[in-house]
């Protein structure tokens, strides 16, 4: 990423690859569309104990985050 390159899908990726919660890093915003980077996330920052969240879960709450931001 160059200096000239510094889109919002760029900090965007920055910012994920910070987290370390991918495997491994990733190049493009479409790469953690899966579920896996939101779920790792929900569990990060989630009050509940990592294993009281299921994959269900998170799917439910990215699905409200979603809709809350008309993303769906």
């Amino acid at each position: 990423m160059g200096a000239n390159s510094m889109t919002w899908q760029n900090v965007l990726v920055k910012w994920i690859n910070c987290l370390h919660l991918q495997d491994t890093p990733i190049q493009y915003v479409s790469e953690f569309g899966n579920g896996k980077f939101f779920y790792r996330l929900l569990n990060v920052i989630s009050p509940k104990k990592k294993q009281d969240n299921s994959i269900d879960e998170a799917d439910e709450a990215i699905t409200n985050l979603k809709k809350k931001y008309h993303m769906l």
